[in-house]
């Protein structure tokens, strides 16, 4: 006996899709009016999305809880996430929705990085040599000045935390330079509106030395550094911070840097 596809299990027709993106998932609820309904339920819209969110970022903060999501929430990131993939999938993407201008206090910011899956974005003002949080969707400033340096090097990858995400950043000023890791909180407060800018790690470097390509990990911090003072001898090295205890490891190498890093660092 051959069994109809309406009289199979819901768990038996959605198990293939686990492995499949969203449009996958919106094409087969598709392909007939009985399985269509299934765009009214919160189950199918979050498996969907956690299937998704295994092959590439979704159109939400990377930590939300889908869960507890509403049917009309979930709704509009599935539909996000699509007109995303749409567009970076075409042979020339473009903007999607108007574009907006925003008037602030603080002229000439440079941005630094995007909160992911939100309108918060860290800026830096090279006058003023200090950090901002700009809310794009409120479009004005929510936090900060943070006294950072004229000049910001280099950058590491972001790390990603409930309702928290973190940079390292290399900075040099007019007298010195340092490594910081900026941190920036949000929802916080009563109304989940409420943003907090600060360093969570902050060490002045030995002006002897040349420094680049910063480094983090949720344990340590670092950079490359040549502290030779006969620059005929240059040899890389890493110098790496314990973010906890602050402890200090260099560690040396027989390794020569690269020519056009050094033309690069002192550009600056």
């Amino acid at each position: 006996m051959v069994a109809r596809a309406g009289e199979l299990p819901e768990e038996l027709l959605l198990a293939p899709l686990q492995y499949c993106a969203i449009e996958t998932w919106v094409s087969f609820a598709l392909t007939c009016k009985l399985f269509s309904r299934w765009f009214e339920d919160r189950i199918f819209w979050i498996s969907a999305l956690k299937s998704t969110k295994r092959l590439r970022p979704i159109a939400c903060p990377f930590h939300q809880d889908l869960s507890k999501c509403s049917l009309e929430e979930l709704q509009e990131i599935g539909r996000r996430t699509l007109r995303l993939e749409r567009n970076w999938s075409s042979p020339r993407p473009s903007m999607v929705g108007p574009l907006r201008s925003i008037e602030l206090s603080v002229r000439h910011l440079d941005a630094i990085f995007q909160v992911p899956g939100t309108e918060l974005y860290l800026m830096h003002s090279r006058r003023e040599a200090s950090l901002f949080c700009v809310d794009a969707k409120e479009g004005k400033l929510v936090a900060g000045p943070l006294g950072a340096s004229s000049w910001i090097l280099d950058v590491s990858p972001g790390q990603d935390d409930p309702g928290k995400y973190s940079m390292g950043l290399l900075l040099s000023g007019w007298d010195h330079s340092s490594i910081a890791i900026a941190c920036l909180e949000y929802g916080l407060g009563e109304g989940k509106d409420e943003v907090k800018l600060s360093y969570t790690f902050r060490r002045l470097l030995d002006e002897g030395s040349r420094y680049w390509a910063i480094f983090m990990t949720r344990e340590l911090v670092g950079v490359m550094v040549n502290p030779a003072q006969n620059h005929e001898e240059d040899r890389l090295g890493i110098l790496a911070y314990n973010i906890a205890s602050e402890v200090q490891t260099m560690i040396e190498t027989d390794i020569a840097p690269p020519v056009s890093i050094f033309r690069f660092i002192w550009s600056y």
